[in-house]
């Protein structure tokens, strides 16, 4: 995700890494068009079946990747990046370093917010002839990340796309954050402009589902005010550096963490978590304002 990309590395490890050996349940099988490392193949059974327009090439993979702390990356991601005979990255530098951290080395291409249109044609060329992996500086590519438009442009013409799940921020901040999990959305990052950033809260403030959003530190307080607001004494938390060292959540009124976070301004990634409209804190828990 955009501004999720700074990876803390865990406490004791080498910051080269050690070579990751995963084991390989195919034994012999091979990820379409992998390197050749008797890495399983991870497609969906009868998935590309299922295509009106399906043809015999190679699979996408949208792999997940952590968030911060590098000890939460999947076996089944190691065994797809270590297959993959290309890799599209939002940034190939940070994704270089994740890699090298375990020991890979894999033809990396660049597909970024400024670059996707331009990209998408050259990558789904490349898709015709071999597996590509995609993967964003952290946690789940395509959400709230670049790969959207690839991802519908390869199912719109028949190739396989298959999802590696693993690290995602608004699940981690939801999961841990006390509010109702059964219907909540994901707005991603706000709108800059006051007067649609008002509208957007006071939609979705208004629905009864809990609401997710990213928001940056220095816009954090600005927000809390619009919130304070039109929400009013509403439960919310705000999850601070999920899986780093400082991780912490903060919870409480818009009243109560913006007065928090005026005295304390924000640092690091922040996942907004909101309740619903109709949501009663059980014993005043969610709500220290």
């Amino acid at each position: 995700m955009p501004g999720h990309g700074q990876l803390a590395l865990p406490g004791g490890r080498d910051p080269g890494g050690a070579r990751v050996r995963v084991p390989d349940p195919g034994r012999g099988a091979r990820a379409g068009g992998g390197a050749g490392r008797g890495v399983p193949s991870l497609q969906a059974p009868d998935q590309a079946d299922h295509s009106l327009h399906c043809v015999s090439v190679g699979t996408l993979y949208l792999v997940s990747t952590p968030i911060g702390n590098l000890d939460d990356i999947t076996l089944r991601a190691l065994q797809v990046l270590e297959a993959a005979p290309l890799v599209a990255a939002e940034d190939t530098r940070h994704t270089l370093k994740l890699l090298t951290h375990f020991g890979l080395r894999r033809p990396l291409v660049s597909l970024h917010a400024h670059n996707e249109e331009r990209q998408l044609e050259s990558i789904l060329e490349r898709l015709k002839q071999h597996d590509i992996a995609l993967v964003s500086d952290a946690g789940t590519p395509a959400l709230s990340d670049p790969g959207v438009r690839l991802v519908s442009a390869a199912v719109a013409r028949g190739f396989a796309v298959v999802p590696i799940p693993g690290p995602s921020a608004p699940l981690a901040a939801l999961v841990a954050s006390g509010l109702p999990t059964n219907q909540f959305t994901f707005l991603g990052f706000l709108p800059r402009k006051r007067g649609e950033l008002e509208r957007v809260l006071g939609d979705a403030g208004e629905a009864r589902r809990t609401f997710v959003f990213f928001e940056s530190p220095h816009r954090l307080t600005k927000t809390l005010a619009i919130m304070a607001a039109t929400l009013g004494p509403r439960a919310m938390v705000v999850a601070r550096e999920i899986t780093k060292t400082h991780e912490e959540f903060v919870r409480g009124t818009p009243a109560a963490l913006l007065a928090h976070f005026e005295q304390r301004p924000p640092r690091g990634e922040l996942t907004v978590v909101v309740a619903g409209s109709d949501w009663k804190p059980v014993n005043g828990a969610g709500s220290n304002g």
